[in-house]
């Protein structure tokens, strides 16, 4: 019955949008014919009636836009199926899932923050993590690390699918600390600095 009322909604809308598209740029010849269908439209077809039906025409044509875009539109999903080799249907929330993320990686020598974010695909996920580093850290080593992490994570332990290149991680080092042994603190000049040309 859903699919049905989404493909009534969509075929009316697109037929008021029709109509209505006709109705803006011919105004007068709708109106007159829907004053020959409804004897009461024929004070529309005069100047301040016809500024007043055009702004409702456009009123209604964005309505019907917009009802189609809303129709048309798959919301989110908010869960993941579980493989299991039970007969039941298991299905973790993706909230879960950063959680969880956030938690394992965060507990990863040299990563000072996790932001985590998943989006269900229904059987599958992908997972995109934005990490901030030590700045002294081996990038791609510890790169590695955490997708090495995440995947056993993510296929081993809460049992999720990952999708076709369903896994991204953004590296971003931590700026230097001033008397941390790490060096300087790295800042851009106040002034630009003119330098003799040779």
């Amino acid at each position: 019955m859903n699919v049905f009322n989404r493909v009534l909604v969509v075929v009316l809308s697109l037929g008021l949008i029709v109509f209505l598209t006709l109705a803006l740029w011919r105004p007068g010849a709708s109106l007159a014919t829907l004053d020959s269908l409804v004897r009461g439209a024929q004070p529309l077809t005069v100047a301040p009636g016809l500024y007043i039906a055009w702004v409702a025409l456009g009123v209604l044509l964005l309505l019907a836009v917009l009802l189609i875009v809303l129709e048309l539109r798959r919301p989110q999903r908010l869960t993941v199926k579980v493989r299991q080799a039970g007969g039941g249907v298991v299905e973790l929330t993706t909230e879960s899932v950063c959680r969880s993320l956030e938690y394992h990686i965060g507990q990863v020598p040299g990563v000072t923050q996790v932001k985590p974010a998943v989006i269900s695909k229904g059987a599958s996920v992908q997972v995109l993590l934005d990490l901030e580093t030590d700045p002294l850290m081996d990038v791609p080593a510890k790169s590695e690390e955490v997708i090495q992490l995440t995947r056993e994570l993510i296929e081993g332990k809460l049992g999720l699918k990952m999708a076709a290149g369903g896994l991204r991680v953004n590296v971003r080092q931590a700026p230097y600390r001033q008397g941390s042994g790490a060096g300087p603190a790295i800042e851009p000049p106040d002034t630009a600095v003119d330098l003799p040309l040779q």
